[in-house]
This record gives structure tokens, C-alpha cells and sequence, in this order.
């Protein structure tokens, strides 16, 4: 039998506000909606359509400038609404390997055109995977939520370049699935410099 072709149907509310409701501020919001039918996916007999999932997010982005500093963050939820034919994680309403929540915010600090030092916090909710290894049942796997730090800083001089990251700041230990069959540990707190000229 062939493949029927996939189908994407989507409906996006977008609010942007360009230093409208603060003189230093951008923000912008959006509101979607996804039904996605006849998904091809692999299975054991080849690629084959799956069923139908719909699902609903929001994400917000906003920015703010304040004399040298710089605050940006994001906030992406999605999570689904219905499923027929297609492996979702319905008791939570989440795809698999996907967290229903992710948000990040960024502080930078540029007291002159030479230096710059930021910190980073990356929030990540729940997350449930499926290790299915060939004649084995599956077996769910409870991904728990975590929160990542890091730092770093730059100096430039001529043509000279210096950075220093710390990546991982609070060493927490996380896993992450997705591509991987199964999802793998990550790494703790670890550093990276580097040196760079511009000929």
C-alpha cells in the first residue's frame, strides 16, 4: 500500500510590541495551534503513516536594554490536546522527549567596546522517554526537570581575542533523550578558553 502524503494544519496569534509599552523593551508573543495527520515514520516494515496529533503552545520573547546591560528570556510551552495512532505521552499531555516547558534568560554586560560577560540560566520541565530496544518491551523512562547556569566573558584588543566560558556552573547532573535510543547522561560543570587573531 503507498504512503498517503503528511498534512500540517496550524493557526498562529502573534502580538510584537517594539519599545511600545516600555521605552527599552521588546517583546513578542505567540499562540499556536498544530493538527498534523499521516505523520511517515519508521517502524520494522519500513516507513509507514502514523495517525494524528494536535497540540497547542505559546511562546513569549522579550528583551530589555538598560544603560550597558542587556536581559533578554524566552518561554516556549506545548503540550498536546489529542492523539489517534500516533505515541504521545497522553497522561502528562506531552510528546515524548519533548519538555512541556523550556525557558531561558541571558544578562549581558558590555561596559566598553573591548569587554563583555554574560550569565545564562536554562530551565527545562519533565520530560518521559521510550527505550525500545529490539525484542524487548518498552520501557518508560522518567527524565526529571533541571536548571543549568553558565558564564562566560570575552575580551577583544586589536586584533587579539580572549574568551573564558563555565559551562554547567552548579554541576547538575541530567539526562537528555531525542536522538539517541535512550536517553544519555550529560555533562557536569566544565570549562572552555580560547585565543583567537584576526589576520
Amino acid at each position: 500500500e503507498s504512503m498517503r502524503p503528511e498534512y500540517m494544519n496550524s493557526v498562529q496569534l502573534s502580538f510584537l510590541s517594539d519599545r511600545k509599552l516600555l521605552k527599552n523593551m521588546f517583546a513578542e508573543a505567540n499562540l499556536f495551534y498544530n493538527k498534523a495527520t499521516n505523520f511517515i515514520v519508521a517502524s520494522e516494515l519500513g516507513n509507514a503513516n502514523a495517525g494524528m496529533v494536535e497540540s497547542a503552545g505559546m511562546e513569549i520573547v522579550v528583551r530589555y536594554d538598560w544603560k550597558k546591560f542587556r536581559i533578554e528570556g524566552n518561554l516556549t510551552t506545548q503540550n498536546v490536546i489529542d492523539a489517534d495512532q500516533y505515541d504521545v505521552y497522553m497522561d502528562a499531555r506531552r510528546f515524548y522527549n519533548i519538555p512541556g516547558i523550556q525557558a531561558n534568560a541571558i544578562a549581558t554586560f558590555t561596559p566598553n567596546e573591548h569587554f563583555r560577560a554574560h550569565v545564562n540560566a536554562r530551565y527545562t520541565s519533565r520530560q518521559n522517554s521510550v527505550y525500545a530496544a529490539p525484542g524487548f518491551d518498552p520501557v518508560m523512562i522518567d527524565i526529571p526537570q533541571h536548571c543549568l547556569v553558565n558564564l562566560g566573558m570575552g575580551y577583544n584588543w586589536k586584533k587579539i581575542g580572549l574568551e573564558f566560558n563555565i559551562y554547567n556552573l552548579l554541576n547538575t547532573h541530567y539526562l537528555q533523550g531525542g536522538s539517541s535510543v535512550a536517553p544519555l547522561q550529560q555533562p557536569g560543570l566544565w570549562l572552555t578558553g580560547g585565543l583567537s587573531f584576526r589576520i
